[in-house]
């Protein structure tokens, strides 16, 4: 048995996360959050750093699934305790599936790319960039890498401008 930890779901905000971990570990499974001070902290950007990944052991992985699937259900639902969980929640197959097959790093990037052109410029293209050099994903040939790396360079070059005018 590895002690490796997976993501089994990502979720908007980190109450929602936090509920979906009170449900896995009412049932045994020790569950950790990722990214809970950051979507706390910088609330308006957790969708577009990621969210709040919910992580369990690999080997609770399948079970943990399960357990959400029967215990956080849709809000139409008004049979469950735990109804208003998902209607923000984001698994990671919804992911990839609304950015048909693109890799979900780029998707990160990418929108960190352009919300930082407006709000926050430095800190999110830093990122954006940061994320598509460490990942290798320039080299992967595909628009949006090339569009993001475009995008960052004239916001940092526009900021870079901007403090040498006001010198």
């Amino acid at each position: 048995m590895t002690d490796e930890l997976v993501e089994v779901a990502r979720f908007g905000s980190a109450n929602e996360a936090a509920i979906a971990r009170s449900v896995l570990e009412g049932t045994g499974i020790a569950a950790v959050l990722h990214q809970e001070a950051t979507a706390t902290w910088l609330w308006h950007y957790g969708t577009a750093l990621g969210g709040v990944k919910l992580l369990v052991r690999s080997a609770d992985a399948d079970e943990a699934r399960t357990i959400l699937a029967d215990q956080v259900a849709e809000p139409a639902d008004a049979g469950t305790r735990f109804g208003a969980v998902t209607h923000h929640q984001i698994s990671v197959e919804d992911e990839e599936d609304d950015s048909d097959g693109v890799d979900p790093t780029l998707v990160r990037a990418w929108r960190a790319a352009i919300i930082g052109i407006a709000v926050v410029p430095p800190l999110l293209s830093l990122y954006s960039l940061w994320l598509l050099v460490r990942h290798g994903l320039l080299l992967s040939g595909q628009w949006r890498a090339i569009v993001a790396f475009m995008v960052d360079l004239a916001v940092l070059g526009a900021i870079g401008l901007f403090l040498w005018a006001a010198r």
